[in-house]
C-alpha cells in the first residue's frame, strides 16, 4: 500500500466588494498558506505568501473588517 501523500487543506476566505477575488488560506506550521487569485476581463493574477501566526489565532478577516 503506497504512503499517504500530504495534502494541503484550503479554506476560502469570504470577502466583501472583491469582484474576482479568490483568497484562500491553509493552517501550516508556524502560520498560514494564503494565496490569491484575481480574474478580471482577460487578466488573471495569481499570489501565494505566509503570514506568520504560530498561535492559529487569525479568523480570516482584515482588521476593518467591522461594519461601522
Amino acid at each position: 500500500m503506497p504512503d499517504k501523500q500530504p495534502t494541503l487543506a484550503f479554506e476560502k476566505l469570504p470577502s466583501k466588494n472583491a469582484e474576482g477575488v479568490d483568497i484562500n488560506r491553509a493552517k501550516i506550521p508556524g502560520g498560514w498558506l494564503v494565496s490569491g487569485l484575481l480574474a478580471k476581463d482577460d487578466w488573471t493574477g495569481y499570489g501565494i505568501t505566509f503570514v506568520p501566526d504560530p498561535e492559529h489565532s487569525w479568523d480570516g478577516a482584515s482588521v476593518d473588517s467591522g461594519d461601522g
